[in-house]
């Protein structure tokens, strides 16, 4: 299913991406605390009924992209919450005992990395389904509509497109270590994946200097970034963006529980 085939898919990048910014700035708006929680619930429901209907949830695409962050908020919540002192009033629980090494865990400490894990699955999940249904030219071509500079494009773009190389690369050299077989041991995976790597930098070193070079024989001098031009904004969609962005600064200040 591509990008486009979706009504989220089928929208213009530009409202997409200013409602995708808001709703991450709504969610760091949100003070921290106990109070936190019924105001993040109504920040994932709302993001959960502009993304259900698309079925961008039911995609893999979608998950393994959450995948490297969740890893990641998952070793931030860890040392949050073995890191963080607990207050008087908390209740304690005590994990290990070696010696005078004791490692405890306070409630104050679990709450405070549960509620990191929540923020960040609910601004990693807006900017993963705006990556999944918006192409990257779309998308370069939203952020050249609010006026960033040009370099910034022209950076963004070469490594959208080199991005894409190397991973289809290394798709070949993948499928060509399993065509030729690997050795059943530890020790011989390790070794050709280690080369593989190697292999991989060099080719893309490589790549990257022959592109530079043929740019420059085209005349390149880093300002002539070529970018399509912006079709008209349909209302309804406008609308629609600034709709969903009020609801979202809505959320931080409703008189919630």
């Amino acid at each position: 299913m591509s990008s486009g085939t979706t009504y989220l898919g089928r929208l213009d990048a530009r409202p997409k991406l200013l409602a995708t910014l808001g709703y991450v700035l709504a969610l760091g708006l949100i003070p921290q605390g106990s109070s936190s929680w019924p105001r993040l619930t109504a920040l994932g429901g709302l993001l959960a009924v502009a993304l259900i209907p698309d079925g961008v949830w039911l995609r893999r695409t979608f998950w393994l992209r959450l995948v490297p962050v969740l890893s990641l908020t998952a070793a931030m919540g860890l040392f949050i919450m073995f890191t963080r002192k607990p207050d008087e009033n908390d209740t304690t629980w005590r994990l290990l005992t070696l010696g005078s090494l004791k490692l405890s865990v306070g409630s104050a400490g679990v709450e405070a990395a549960l509620e990191l894990g929540v923020r960040t699955l609910l601004a990693a999940a807006a900017l993963v389904a705006l990556s999944v249904r918006t192409s990257a030219p779309a998308l370069l071509n939203a952020l050249a509509f609010f006026r960033l500079p040009r370099i910034f494009l022209a950076v963004i773009g070469a490594v959208a497109r080199t991005l894409w190389i190397v991973t289809d690369e290394a798709q070949r050299m993948n499928r060509a270590r399993l065509m030729r077989g690997a050795g059943a041991s530890l020790g011989a995976k390790v070794r050709v994946v280690g080369g593989m790597i190697g292999s991989l930098m060099l080719r893309s070193f490589d790549r990257a200097e022959r592109i530079h070079r043929a740019m420059l024989a085209r005349g390149y001098d880093g300002g002539q970034v070529r970018q399509l031009p912006a079709p008209p904004l349909g209302p309804i969609q406008l609308l629609a963006c600034l709709g969903f962005v009020a609801l979202s600064f809505a959320v931080p200040w409703a008189p919630l529980p």
